[in-house]
């Protein structure tokens, strides 16, 4: 099967500022977020025009640091786990007869399946 360019509907520069903003986002966020509480109280006061405690300042913005901590380490395992699962599916020194000894040796000979009354 041949994938196109536009796989999905997306073009390659689509899918490719996607993956940035995936990155850039949570990112710019801790950048950005305040480390007084206070003030990220105050922040919310003029950008929505919601007042709120301190304290419940406090618990927004340890959900908010949780939050993007969470999201780039998924954005770091999930590529990492792609390359440690095809390095540990690569076998250098596998060739047709050992691998098909070994489905013998799981799955029973021949003679085995014919006297089970089992198809191939």
């Amino acid at each position: 099967m041949l994938v196109s360019a536009s796989c999905c509907g997306q073009s390659w520069f689509a899918r490719r500022l996607r993956d940035i903003v995936r990155w850039t986002a949570p990112g710019a966020t801790l950048v950005l977020l305040p480390k007084c509480p206070a003030c990220l109280a105050v922040y919310l006061a003029v950008g929505t025009g919601f007042g709120v405690s301190v304290s419940t300042a406090a618990h927004l913005r340890t959900l908010m640091v949780m939050a993007c901590v969470a999201s780039l380490l998924y954005l770091a395992v999930k590529p990492a786990s792609r390359f440690v699962a095809q390095k540990l599916s690569y076998r250098p020194f596998s060739t047709a007869a050992s691998s098909h000894s070994s489905l013998r040796f799981w799955y029973g000979s021949a003679s085995s399946r014919e006297n089970t009354g089992c198809a191939d």
